[in-house]
């Protein structure tokens, strides 16, 4: 019951994404995750239920029956793009395109 149903269902996710891919690729992705998550209202949800009203009574936008669908797995890899114009990626001059391919680097 605690924690953010979108953060479960990234980290099951990320999990499974990464099995074969190198350290710098896996970094990659979690830049790309942090950013989205940092932009996501449960975020801020998360920090005002824990730390601001200390109600501990977030009231999360989706729950995890919400992140398992079809749907959901959708808006759950879209936290895996890119969030960066081309070329403007803090990793990519570190990493470049090849290493990670166009499944991952738009």
């Amino acid at each position: 019951r605690h924690g953010c149903p979108v953060t479960a269902a990234l980290t099951y996710a990320l999990y499974h994404k990464v099995a074969d891919l190198s350290i710098e690729q896996v970094l990659y992705l979690e830049a790309n995750v942090a950013v989205h998550c940092a932009a996501n209202p449960d975020f801020k949800e998360g920090v005002r239920a824990l730390l601001i009203d200390k109600d501990k009574d977030p009231q999360w936008s989706r729950s995890l029956a919400d992140c398992v669908s079809v749907e959901g797995q959708a808006y759950i890899d879209k936290h895996f793009a890119n969030p960066y114009p081309k070329g403007e990626h803090p990793l990519e001059d570190w990493l470049g395109e090849e290493a990670l391919g166009s499944q991952y680097v738009r």
